[in-house]
């Protein structure tokens, strides 16, 4: 029975390769693009590896490549022949090559992975664990205290006067009409829990959109009230803050307040090493410490750092701490106890290091954060002095 249900399966996961390979190629029939259009509703995992690839797909430069994989191997055979093609080869050239085919090769391994995981464990096609990019699952915390998911929402969620829309699968706007600031005395809190291996994005009452980071939560009114427009966060966001010069946006964290009236910045109150980044865009913003009360005013391409009760404000290349936002980790010179921190976040997996100085080590480069944590390991021991092994959630670094 078991043989039966795994020859269906390879049936179809070639016909569906077969369609997105006719896709790319604009050969694909009416009748085949509403059988793929059904399958990639049938589930949403189906979705997110079509979309995947999709985003990623590189025509190469040198097509002769297409006729060094056959596309009729046994799927597994297709898979370990690209495992072994990248390992040979270094990752950041690695698209420049890869042909259709090979996007349809490793689609194969996708979807036959992603069956395997509904049944037990996700495997690779060596036998170790494959950790790859997970949705996890955004709760949203109500005034009156229900939970509602937001990855299985649909529409939206009504509050008395105020409904707040579902206007991408992974957004919730308030800025659907009404009022954004009231002045009325009772205001209603919500607050966005993202989970680790989650993101969500958030518009609020005054048009202000938020992208909240893995592993972070955001309390925020339904409708601001009074003078100021206070959020609070724990983790990390970015701010794209509507421009309202009678009612600052304030960004209020455990140890330091961030006042702006329309600016783009990001808050980052999570590093390993305890200290609080402010990093601005555009715009002006007012930092804050919250014991002390010091204040700095930053400018563009400026960063605040609150650290063992010192704040200092510092020149940096913003795209070293807003790339998150479009799906990238950007490093610089970045210790590996560091990266380890944000990948853990992302991954939902835990890392141990077995040789105290290896948490120093740096690495600069940047990664897609669709890769899996394997190819993204790989990545950082072809640079530094890392061998790395995954059991499951656990990472071992030696």
């Amino acid at each position: 029975m078991h043989d039966m249900e795994t020859g269906q399966m390879n049936h179809k996961v070639f016909r569906v390769s077969r369609w997105i390979f006719q896709e790319i190629t604009e050969t694909l029939s009416e009748r085949d693009r509403e059988q793929l259009l059904a399958w990639r509703k049938e589930h949403p995992d189906n979705e997110r590896v079509y979309r995947a690839l999709k985003d990623r797909l590189r025509l190469s430069e040198n097509l002769s490549r297409l006729e060094e994989i056959d596309v009729r191997r046994p799927m597994e055979a297709m898979y370990r022949r690209i495992y072994e093609e990248k390992r040979r080869i270094r990752y950041r050239s690695l698209w420049r090559w890869v042909s259709v085919a090979a996007v349809v090769a490793i689609f194969a391994g996708s979807f036959y992975l992603l069956h395997e995981r509904k049944q037990s464990a996700d495997y690779g096609s060596a036998g170790t664990p494959v950790v790859a990019v997970g949705e996890g699952r955004v709760m949203l915390r109500l005034g009156d205290g229900r939970m509602v998911g937001l990855d299985t929402l649909s529409c939206g969620v009504q509050q008395g006067n105020v409904e707040a829309l579902k206007t991408e699968k992974r957004q919730l706007s308030y800025a659907v009409g009404g009022e954004a600031i009231s002045s009325g005395e009772k205001v209603i809190y919500n607050e966005v829990l993202v989970p680790r291996s989650g993101n969500f994005s958030l518009v609020l009452a005054d048009g202000t959109t938020v992208w909240v980071n893995a592993e972070s939560r955001l309390r925020y009114p339904v409708v601001f009230n009074g003078k100021e427009r206070k959020v609070y966060l724990e983790g990390e966001a970015y701010f794209s803050v509507a421009k309202d010069s009678l009612h600052p946006f304030v960004v209020e964290t455990e140890k330091m307040d961030v006042t702006v009236l329309g600016t783009q910045f990001n808050v980052n109150t999570y590093r390993v090493d305890g200290c609080y980044e402010t990093t601005l865009v555009e715009g002006k913003v007012e930092v804050c410490d919250r014991l002390s009360k010091k204040e700095v005013v930053l400018l563009p391409d400026e960063q605040a750092r609150l650290q063992g009760g010192n704040l200092s404000v510092r020149k940096v290349d913003t795209r070293l701490y807003t790339s998150w936002v479009n799906g990238r980790f950007y490093f610089e010179r970045e210790a590996l106890e560091e990266i380890a921190a944000q990948l853990e976040r992302w991954y939902d997996v835990s890392f141990f290091f077995m040789r105290e100085e290896l948490k120093q080590e740096e690495f600069t480069g940047v990664v897609l954060r669709d890769y899996s944590l394997e190819q993204i390991l790989e990545i950082i021991a072809k640079t530094t002095d890392l061998k790395f092994t995954v059991n499951g959630k656990a990472v071992t670094l030696q």
